[in-house]
């Protein structure tokens, strides 16, 4: 009896031996940094009754104006608008001096245009053709000049004939009632016979006048047909030697372009 109740002490024994002893350490003295991941909220704001309540109103302030802050204003603003004005001034004779250079220069580029135009012409041999064309020019002016002469002619010519149909008609008037003449009418009709005369001449002049004035125009014509002729027989002879020059020029290019693909090749 006694060995069994002592074998059950031996083994609680022996198993409390057998456990793992835990040695106690001391609290550590390092303060421990602890971070919050909820904000903090703010206190709460009064409300708007206390606000009005609680506030003590502020005394206005009254600002004394500054006579030296405005005098510096209006003088900075003055300033300002004398700027703007001389860049004005200063924009406006600018663009006035470009603008007269580049007038200058677009002259002085015509005029260097017409007398290398000139020289030009008058190495191609076109010069004579110019000279032909404003004789074409003062040739129209003169069959116009004539044309004119010519029609003033005719109405000359055709009021004399007019004129003396009229006197003959008199006259013929006269002679059918020659039975019944009165003295009035013996002069009359010496004065009629008289100024037929003088209208047989005048239409005479004036047919010849129309008539060398009808010549005239005829020739002043013929002229023009003449100087056209010549000027498109000159313009044919010019553009020949154009193209002729063109010709020889287009093959001295090809024999160049020929003979620098040659040296290329070698």
């Amino acid at each position: 009896m006694l060995l069994s109740l002592a074998s059950p002490l031996r083994h609680s024994r022996l198993l409390r031996s057998l456990r793992p002893v835990h040695t106690l350490r001391a609290p550590s003295t390092r303060p421990v940094h602890r971070s919050f991941s909820t904000p903090v909220s703010p206190p709460p704001k009064p409300s708007n009754d206390s606000e009005s309540s609680d506030a003590v109103p502020e005394p206005q302030r009254t600002t004394s104006p500054n006579p030296e802050a405005e005098e510096s204003t209006s003088t900075r603003e003055q300033r300002v608008e004398e700027l703007k004005q001389m860049l004005k001034d200063w924009t406006e004779r600018t663009s006035i001096m470009i603008r007269q250079r580049a007038d200058g220069y677009t002259a002085h580029a015509a005029a260097t245009f017409a007398q290398l135009g000139k020289e030009l012409n008058k190495v191609t041999g076109y010069g004579d053709i110019e000279v032909l064309k404003k004789r074409v020019v003062t040739q129209e002016q003169r069959i116009e000049t004539a044309r004119q002469a010519a029609r003033d002619a005719k109405e000359e010519y055709d009021k004399a004939v007019f004129q003396r149909a009229n006197s003959q008609r008199e006259v013929n008037d006269l002679l059918q009632r020659k039975s019944t003449w009165t003295d009035d009418d013996v002069s009359r009709f010496t004065s009629l016979v008289r100024q037929d005369h003088l209208f047989e001449q005048n239409e005479a002049r004036a047919k010849a006048n129309a008539a060398l004035t009808e010549s005239e125009v005829e020739r002043e014509f013929s002229e023009l047909m003449r100087i056209i002729l010549h000027r498109y027989h000159e313009e044919q002879i010019w553009s020949d030697k154009i193209r002729s020059a063109s010709t020889y020029g287009s093959l001295t290019v090809l024999g160049l372009n020929l003979l620098v693909f040659v040296m290329a090749i070698l």
